[in-house]
């Protein structure tokens, strides 16, 4: 019966995800309206467990895409991302000139300090919701 209870126990502290899914970092550049801009943050997944990015919204634009910055044949480009699988107890940075949140044809302008809000979509953790400033 010990060796059960042992077993069992060992079993659960093998599933713990009491770790959570942040956000951190986030921010995005200036813009005026009818500009394109980026998203740029930092996904920490301390849990046990992978979880992936799918999806990313916003009332400021008429568009919202997961890119990442590619180089082909010498040429630097961008093209959109259908999700990010980010593992457990690791970091993901969305950052300029690599993965980032394109952000199209903007609503209104968004200058330097002005905030705007963001919806981030895990498969595991749901919906997280971020507001990020303007640099």
């Amino acid at each position: 019966m010990k060796k059960f209870f042992f077993v069992f126990f060992g079993l659960l502290i093998s599933c713990n995800t009491t770790g959570e899914l942040k956000i951190t970092n986030q921010w995005f550049r200036s813009a005026v309206k009818g500009m394109n801009t980026a998203l740029y943050f930092t996904i920490e997944n301390n849990t046990n467990q992978p979880d992936t990015l799918f999806s990313v919204k916003s009332s400021i634009a008429d568009m919202v895409q997961i890119h990442e910055t590619f180089v082909k044949d010498d040429i630097k480009g961008m093209r959109p991302v259908k999700y990010i699988v980010v593992n457990p107890h690791s970091k993901i940075e969305f950052k300029p000139g690599s993965l980032h949140v394109m952000v199209m044809n903007v609503k209104d302008d968004y200058k330097v300090n002005s905030s705007a809000e963001f919806d981030l979509y895990f498969k595991q953790k749901g919906e997280i919701k971020i507001t990020a400033r303007a640099k």
